[in-house]
């Protein structure tokens, strides 16, 4: 009689720990585990958080991505899986810009968990202070390894290296694409800064060049150069949200 009474006699605080918090926090554990599962090997969702892929893509847009496209990364590893293509002329990519500081592993493992809790509504940064300081970036592959790549006015030309001449952007891309440019000053002259203009560079090995569609208010290759492979996270294939915009790319 006194083990039966010792049994069930628990204080409310000992009951709510018991019934309630342990079996929620193993379902928010297990839930954890099972979208870092997904988001890490197959399916990403990501928010635009500029105005640099107008006009397809608006801020606020949510789209789909998948890593299976590249090959997944490897957690806590600089190595990755396999993927199911290389990148293409057109993709829109999740990439991390250059400059962006790396993080350490207990950085990489806090960022996801914080993404998890807030739904994707908000992730860590490194030096949150600074501007533009965004880890990920929605671009469109222009150029692949080997290309030699010009700017005339912001349109991209490119000569493949299988080539001898160079071509519009739009002769070799297949995907559909609209280029916002914003009528310059008239009295601008082509030698100013801010024209649209580049001169040739040749990409080396695992080296792509990426645009923004908004051309002139894209923080892309023009500004931070071409970007290693390592650095494409993942391909972007459906806008989900607004729902009377959804789209396959």
């Amino acid at each position: 009689m006194q083990q039966y009474y010792e049994k069930y006699s628990t204080t409310p605080l000992v009951w709510l720990v018991r019934v309630i918090l342990k079996p929620l926090l193993k379902v928010v554990i297990l839930s954890f585990l099972l979208y870092l599962i997904i988001s890490t090997f197959f399916l990403k969702t990501f928010r635009v958080e500029s105005d640099s892929m107008l006009p397809g893509l608006a801020r606020m847009n949510r789209v789909l991505a998948t890593p299976l496209s590249y090959g997944s990364k490897l957690p806590f590893l600089s190595s990755r899986l396999p993927g199911l293509a290389k990148p293409l002329y057109g993709d829109l990519v999740i990439c991390t810009p250059p400059y962006y500081p790396a993080g350490n592993g207990l950085f990489n493992t806090f960022e996801p968990l914080v993404r998890f809790l807030t739904l994707q509504k908000a992730a860590p940064r490194k030096n949150p202070g600074r501007a533009g300081n965004t880890r990920y970036m929605i671009k469109r592959i222009i150029g692949l390894p080997g290309d030699t790549i010009k700017l005339e006015a912001f349109a991209a030309y490119i000569k493949p290296q299988s080539k001898d001449r160079f071509y519009s952007e739009k002769e070799l891309i297949p995907a559909v694409y609209e280029i916002r440019i914003e009528a310059m000053p008239e009295a601008w002259q082509p030698h100013f800064p801010l024209t649209g203009n580049m001169e040739e560079i040749t990409l080396k090995e695992n080296e792509y060049f990426l645009l923004g569609d908004n051309r002139m208010k894209s923080n892309d290759s023009r500004s931070w150069g071409p970007l290693l492979f390592s650095s494409i996270d993942s391909r972007v294939f459906y806008r989900y949200w607004p729902l009377n915009q959804s789209e396959k790319f």
